[in-house]
């Protein structure tokens, strides 16, 4: 029973996010038509996403705290996830601030789905590369 209930309350949170965050993000797309600036608007989505992967992964955490043992870095998974998940998360920020030496690479930023998937995939890792032994 007890399990059910810590499911419950980790599924309220993320439902709870997930309105909070249409919310947000729906503020920072008024203020970017303001403005006439969508650097905010594209920030808010890619922390957005970044903070629900972490929430995603945050059920893994807490089982591993509890784990005895030393914390260590999942190598294979920081290589293959974490490293290409941070440099497109960087690829994207740089886009929004228009870096000059970036523009040539612009194919990526057409795909809002790309943004949103590799954000969530980021927060995810932050929280599931570190592992008790």
């Amino acid at each position: 029973m007890q399990k059910w209930i810590r499911v419950l309350v980790y599924l309220f949170f993320i439902v709870a996010f997930i309105f909070l965050s249409e919310n947000l993000i729906s503020k920072a797309e008024h203020y970017s038509a303001i403005s006439y600036s969508k650097n905010l608007y594209h920030l808010a989505i890619i922390f957005i996403n970044i903070i629900f992967g972490a929430l995603l992964g945050m059920e893994y955490i807490i089982n591993e705290k509890r784990k005895k043992g030393a914390w260590k870095i999942n190598f294979p998974k920081f290589v293959i996830l974490f490293l290409p998940a941070l440099l497109f998360n960087l690829y994207f920020i740089a886009l929004v601030f228009n870096a000059a030496w970036i523009q040539n690479l612009n194919f990526l930023y057409r795909a809002v789905v790309a943004t949103n998937i590799i954000s969530t995939i980021f927060g995810y890792s932050i929280m599931t590369i570190l592992k008790k032994e």
